[in-house]
């Protein structure tokens, strides 16, 4: 009776006191206390998700607002699980997680740097900047521009916050440049007499509602025209006119390179030297 009124006593609508004698009693002033109850309680979690989103859709809260820590941390503890549950001790488990979860950033760091730097140097040979064109120059340019938006200050929140004021764009250019890599894989295909259906479709709905949802954060009502965000809008633009250029010259090469393969890269014997000089 005891074990039974301790875990009666906190259902919802009923009080702790009456369910002492082992019956359940509404609360008073409850005519449907369960009903009240769970209302009040799906209140309350629709309030924390609310006041959850605001907060992740604010970059002025800071990184602190993202709870990655937590994240990844749930991330990591349930991978390590799985690899418990087929056999392999928790800790280590854990610990072989976590080393993947850092060699993933890692890694991604380091991609988004080497392909920085490539489009860097095809800009830089499009508009003839010679020094640019240097792979050394320009992953240096790549890497110094990523440390100087990481650290100018985001408002009040100190240097290391500048990732925050870029952060709104994050959502629309990861999906275009997925629109991007659609169009890369059906020229790859078209190359090659292969079907291409399959890739056109997706990239088409990947180039489409990406870019529609930039111009609407750049001009709906409250949007960063309306907020005089000359920052975010500069970007916007700037990525909206490279997609538009890149889209432009893919559909002027499309119908002159079906079955053209593409040039044959030279042998690294013709590009490096062999070593010691042989």
């Amino acid at each position: 009776n005891q074990h039974r009124a301790s875990v009666t006593s906190h259902r919802p609508g009923y009080s702790s006191v009456d369910a002492r004698d082992g019956h359940f009693h509404p609360s008073n002033g409850d005519l449907n206390p369960r009903g009240a109850a769970e209302g009040s309680s799906k209140d309350a979690a629709a309030s924390a998700a609310t006041s959850s989103s605001a907060a992740l859709s604010d970059p002025a809260k800071g990184w602190g607002a993202f709870k990655l820590g937590a994240k990844v941390g749930a991330f990591i503890e349930g991978g390590g699980n799985f690899l418990a549950a087929l056999g392999m001790p928790l800790k280590l488990g854990i610990a072989v997680i976590a080393v993947l979860v850092a060699s993933f950033a890692a890694t991604t760091l380091d991609t988004a740097t080497r392909l920085q730097r490539y489009v860097l140097q095809e800009l830089a040979g499009t508009f003839r900047i010679t020094p640019l064109t240097n792979k050394y120059a320009a992953t240096g340019l790549a890497v110094g521009l990523g440390g100087l938006v990481a650290m100018i200050p985001s408002g009040n929140l100190g240097p290391g916050s500048g990732g925050l004021i870029l952060w709104p764009l994050f959502g629309a250019t990861n999906q275009l440049l997925a629109g991007l890599a659609f169009m890369v894989t059906a020229f790859y295909l078209w190359r090659r007499n292969k079907p291409v259906i399959f890739v056109v479709v997706p990239m088409i709905v990947m180039l489409i509602m990406p870019a529609w949802a930039m111009l609407w954060n750049m001009f709906h009502s409250g949007g960063w025209w309306d907020k005089s965000d000359h920052l975010l809008m500069s970007f916007g633009v700037a990525t909206l006119v490279v997609q538009a250029w890149m889209i432009v010259e893919g559909l002027l090469l499309w119908p002159r390179v079906r079955g053209i393969r593409e040039e044959a890269l030279p042998s690294l014997e013709a590009v490096q030297p062999a070593a010691g000089g042989h």
